[in-house]
Order: C-alpha cells, then structure tokens, then sequence
C-alpha cells in the first residue's frame, strides 16, 4: 500500500484514534485543524502539530510542500456532516477510507470515501459502509448489511446479517441489531440495546428488547 499523507479536521479523542490507525497502516499525519478548544496534550496524543481552525484550512492545504488528504475525525455524526459537506463545497477531493490494519474487512465489501473503521473491528462480505460513516472499535458489521451515510457504529456494537442502518443514525456501545432488522435515518439505538424490530426515523429506542 502506498504511504499517504493526511490533515485531520478535529483535535479530540477520535483524532487520535483515526491517527493511529493512519500511522499504522504506514501513512503520515501532518497536523490536525480544530475549532473547539484544544487541550493542551493534543497534539502529543494525535502525534501531530495543531494547525489552527477550519477557517484557516485552504490558506494551510495551498502552502504545504507536499500535498495532503483532509480526513474529518470528529465522532459526532452532524459534526462529520458540516466538515464533509465544507469540503465539497469548496471542491475537495474526498479521502478513501481508513481501516486500522486489526480490522477484518472481508474482500467482497463496499467502503466508501471518508469511512473510518477502528481497530479489531468486522465487516463481512457483501456489506456496504456509506460515506463518511463509522465502524467504530471492536464493531461487527455482519454479511450483507447496509450502514448509511454518516451513521455511527460505536464501539462493540453488532449488526447481525442485512441489518440496515439509515443516515446518521448511532448505534451506541455494544448494542445489537438483529438479523433484516432496520434503523432510521437520525435513530439512536441506545449503548446494550437489542432491537428486534425496526426503529424509526429519528426515534431514541433503549432497552432489552429495544422499546
């Protein structure tokens, strides 16, 4: 695989963890950019230099020696939205994904631009992860499901066989979504749920089974 060089659009806990990922697939990260107030062991944790805020974000691509992906590191789903849709209005090319080499992604999968899939995670064959969504670490995307733009499979979560899961929808830390079960678009599934049954655009659903 050839070495590619990446900027990070966040300065959090995520940042981090996407930047080791890069690191460890042999890429190199040349600074993160960040808004929000930044901690002051960011950069030491990103092993990056911070670079300033989004505003100053073309100015810094226009100056580097070296060209360099923009990769949006955030784990809030409208947060990934706004930087995603910045880009493409301001014609950015859109980085391919980036799985952590621990992770299994089976040969006959579709990861679209800007995915992130964490460390130790699955996605089995016949599986499609949208643009910019999240397979976060230890997450199993079971054969032939669907994750829709920009949704969040956090940490530890199952989606068993065709599960479908709609546009910025979360499904929170170890929950499990059964087997041609369907999330909503904008729908929480909330952190140990099962859901047995479809849940509906933009409902919060908890529990055991998921109500």
């Amino acid at each position: 695989m050839k070495p590619r060089r990446f900027l990070l659009l966040g300065g959090g806990g995520h940042a981090s963890v996407v930047a080791d990922a890069m690191r460890a697939c042999g890429h190199e990260v040349v600074g993160f950019i960040d808004d929000g107030p930044v901690t002051p062991t960011a950069s030491e944790s990103i092993g990056a230099p911070f670079l300033g805020g989004t505003s100053q974000l073309w100015d810094l691509l226009g100056s580097l020696e070296q060209s360099a992906e923009v990769f949006p590191a955030v784990g809030s789903n409208a947060d990934r939205r706004h930087l995603i849709e910045t880009l493409q209005r301001n014609r950015q090319p859109e980085a391919q994904p980036i799985a952590h080499p621990s992770a299994y992604i089976a040969a006959n999968t579709r990861l679209e631009a800007l995915v992130f899939v964490g460390p130790r995670a699955i996605v089995n064959t016949g599986a499609v992860v949208c643009q910019g969504a999240m397979i976060n670490s230890g997450a199993i995307v079971e054969h032939d499901c669907l994750v829709g733009q920009l949704a969040h499979i956090a940490p530890g979560a199952i989606l068993c066989g065709a599960a479908k899961i709609g546009e910025s929808a979360l499904i929170g830390a170890g929950a499990v979504v059964l087997p041609g079960v369907k999330i909503g678009e904008y729908a929480t599934l909330g952190a140990g749920a099962v859901a047995n049954k479809d849940v509906d655009a933009g409902q919060v659903s908890v529990g055991v089974p998921a109500r």
